[in-house]
């Protein structure tokens, strides 16, 4: 089977894939839809930061140093997703899927294969047909983990990666989080987010992307809970530290955390006053930590308590 005969399978394996879960059978219509005009964009060095918000750190990392590729694609002059991948450094016909990611609103649209089939093909032209495999170590997610079934990846749990921890909420009461007195830093401010201004919450954003700690966008930032999510604020008023929730009654997930050089009271000031309102309005609920870093994983085990159920990645696989 040639090149071209793998990508027109490829494309009809997408094209004729039926819904198999509800989750699929929900969202099946609107990938009937046409699709809008759109342009596609290779990434190199130089443009990182025209994708930047819609790639893992490490993906915008790999690029910047040359040592993955990766598309945008634009609609309306505005990147609305963005992929990246790279040759695995110990088997030169293997494939890593780095990141694959597009923007919540405009998902369901097949940008996300669109995507993928556009790297497919130019991986394929790039190494002479010499990559014989694709894989992808992802978070678990309904709408990626779709996407890639359709694409003909198989799909299973990993084995030794965790991607978080799920509580529940009412555990945190006797968690040694709750057990201390959090002790502002001085001169700062404890703020919930649906207390600060827009521009305060770009401004947020930016220190977050410039930490290459943005595992939120902008638009996620604005939806998330803003009673429940916290920011704290320097004597000028920049972000210092914040802990972000997203979800609804029964799920929820602290989506981003993060202190401006790792300072410990700053996090423990903002999860302890994110902790007091889950107890209060959402103690029924269950909670997600995702285990993003090494350092998270140890915040997590130290402030919000071992035990609970582990969630593990999954590893995704296309033979081709």
């Amino acid at each position: 089977m040639d090149d071209l005969e793998i990508r027109q399978e490829q494309q009809e394996q997408i094209d004729e894939w039926e819904p198999e879960d509800e989750w699929e059978q929900q969202n099946a219509q609107d990938e009937q839809d046409e699709l809008p005009p759109i342009e596609m964009y290779s990434i190199g060095p130089q443009d990182v930061a025209l994708a930047a918000p819609l790639l893992t750190p490490e993906a915008a990392e790999m690029i910047r140093d040359d040592e993955a590729f990766g598309f945008a694609i634009v609609e309306e002059d505005e990147v609305r997703g963005a992929v990246c991948a790279r040759l695995d450094p110990e088997n030169e016909i293997c494939l890593q899927l780095v990141s694959l990611y597009v923007v919540p609103q405009y998902r369901r649209r097949r940008l996300g294969g669109t995507l993928l089939i556009e790297l497919l093909e130019a991986c394929q032209e790039t190494f002479d047909g010499t990559v014989a495999r694709v894989e992808a170590l992802l978070c678990p997610e309904p709408g990626l983990e779709a996407l890639l079934k359709k694409a003909g990846f198989k799909l299973e749990e990993d084995e030794k990666g965790v991607h978080s921890n799920i509580v529940s909420v009412s555990a945190l009461a006797d968690s040694p989080l709750m057990k201390h007195k959090a002790v502002l830093p001085g001169d700062c401010t404890l703020v919930s987010l649906d207390k600060l201004s827009p521009n305060r919450i770009r401004q947020l954003f930016r220190t977050l992307e410039s930490a290459g700690a943005d595992y939120m966008d902008i638009n996620q930032l604005y939806q998330a809970l803003p009673g429940v999510s916290f920011v704290l604020l320097d004597a000028k008023g920049h972000p210092v530290a914040c802990a972000v929730l997203s979800g609804g009654k029964e799920r929820l997930c602290l989506s981003q955390f993060f202190t401006a050089g790792g300072s410990a009271a700053a996090g423990m000031a903002v999860l302890q006053a994110a902790a007091r309102v889950l107890l209060e309005q959402y103690a029924a609920a269950r909670l997600e930590i995702p285990l993003l870093t090494a350092s998270s994983a140890g915040l997590a085990e130290r402030l919000l308590g071992g035990g609970g159920e582990r969630v593990p990645l999954i590893r995704a696989v296309l033979e081709l």
